[in-house]
């Protein structure tokens, strides 16, 4: 499964997962969409200055950020092996 096909195309690349696995499919939401809570608990990680894991509840799509603003040239040169795709 490749990041891209489940961003733009999320339920034709779930049910490939389900037929893959051999297992029923379980019919899953892909719009109106809920923050994580359990037992009224929700998720919160404000704390430490960014709402790193709140989801988009109105679909599923990708966003794209321009890594060289938010990441210093030295990291992205480190780990640049890492991650053949990288751009530039």
């Amino acid at each position: 499964m490749e990041y891209n096909d489940l961003v733009s195309n999320p339920k034709k690349t779930i049910k490939e997962i389900y037929n893959y696995l051999k297992i029923p499919e379980f019919k899953h939401r892909y719009i109106n969409l809920s923050q994580f809570e359990v037992n009224g608990i929700k998720y919160d990680d404000t704390v430490f200055g960014k709402e790193l894991h709140t989801i988009k509840t109105n679909n599923i799509n990708k966003s794209n950020y321009d890594v060289h603003s938010l990441i210093p040239k030295s990291i992205i040169e480190k780990y640049r092996l890492l991650n053949f795709w990288t751009p530039r």
